[in-house]
């Protein structure tokens, strides 16, 4: 019986259970926005006539990047799941159709259901920042979270719960459990206290090892560098693991020399974010927005002020109707070069 119990304690001791973490309801509202702006702009470039393939596929890959197929929403206390395959299913009807007329509805179907979606995740932004003892917001925010494009996703216990169950099942019937008998332990006084060495010294070595997984995640000069680089996405835009940010301004350049002025400055934005996450001051990730990017340097005072003025420079022509000139590249190409030299030099 002491063995069996050993063997429980040990289970017990070193199992423990990982949760998978939900993306912020701001965070969603900002992908929403920017999926909605993306499918806007396909239908006024489809509604003036034809449209190039680099454009159609840049907005397309924004839409798709933006909204996954399914995902958890962290909002208020509870978890909801997107569910997105209609949209994903509309993109590649839109793909395979050859018809323009049929292509021109079909965007015109996606803008018009991504849009009613933003209002409805507006709405569940002000319902969620609201005072929730009042009853008027909890039946605003009960009434939309019962609306089809939001489901409750329902808790799932994680595989390492569900193979430490089955062991305890099968030791269970395995080894019933009866009364405890007194044992005589002749000629072995000192094994209760070797066990219970073995049994601390096993706890001990779970937690060390516990212990060496999570620090990394919280103390940044514990972590290990990566030996293989991973892809980064950027605006939609896959970049290889290999390619640096001098390589992707180099991109940039030969754009502006051949005139193409928004691709360059578009171009030229990538490779700064690039540039700074090889410096270790911010991170890639595929659904942060640009607020994110400058919030993360929020207390690098030397280095925001030009990420702010290039951050802006590519919103106003990448986004806006402004027309780039020349003296325009010039500056976001020279705010590059500034940003990352000081960056270099931090």
């Amino acid at each position: 019986m002491r063995y069996r119990t050993l063997i429980f304690s040990i289970l017990l001791s070193i199992c423990f259970v990982a949760g998978a973490s939900a993306a912020t309801l701001s965070d969603y509202a900002d992908r929403v926005r920017l999926a909605r702006s993306a499918a806007g702009d396909l239908q006024k470039a489809l509604a003036s006539g034809p449209v190039t393939g680099e454009v159609e596929g840049r907005l397309l890959g924004m839409i798709e990047n933006a909204l996954p197929l399914t995902e958890k929403i962290e909002m208020g206390g509870t978890t909801v799941q997107t569910d997105y395959k209609w949209l994903h299913t509309d993109i590649q009807r839109y793909r395979d159709e050859t018809d323009a007329e049929h292509r021109r509805k079909i965007v015109d179907s996606i803008s018009a259901r991504l849009q009613a979606i933003e209002d409805s995740v507006s709405e569940l932004v002000g319902a969620n920042q609201s005072d929730p003892t009042k009853d008027l917001d909890k039946d605003a925010l009960g009434k939309i979270l019962q609306r089809e494009e939001y489901k409750i996703a329902e808790p799932q216990e994680s595989p390492l719960t569900r193979l430490f169950q089955r062991i305890l099942d099968w030791l269970f019937r395995e080894y019933p459990r009866a009364a405890p008998q007194p044992i005589e332990l002749t000629g072995m006084p000192n094994l209760a206290t070797l066990l219970q060495i073995i049994l601390f010294l096993l706890i001990a070595a779970g937690l060390g090892f516990i212990g060496y997984k999570l620090v990394p995640h919280f103390i940044p000069k514990f972590r290990k560098e990566s030996s293989r680089r991973r892809e980064r996405i950027v605006l939609g835009e896959v970049i290889d693991s290999e390619t640096t940010s001098h390589d992707l301004f180099s991109d940039a350049q030969e754009l502006a020399r051949s005139g193409q002025l928004t691709l360059a400055i578009r171009k030229a934005y990538i490779a700064v974010l690039c540039g700074l996450e090889d410096r270790r001051l911010l991170k890639l990730v595929k659904h942060k927005t640009n607020r994110d990017y400058l919030f993360e340097l929020r207390k690098r005072e030397d280095i925001v002020r030009e990420m702010s003025s290039i951050t802006r420079e590519f919103e106003t022509h990448w986004y806006g109707a402004k027309e780039s000139t020349p003296e325009d590249w010039e500056h976001v190409a020279s705010l590059y070069q500034q940003t990352l030299a000081k960056a270099e030099r931090s």
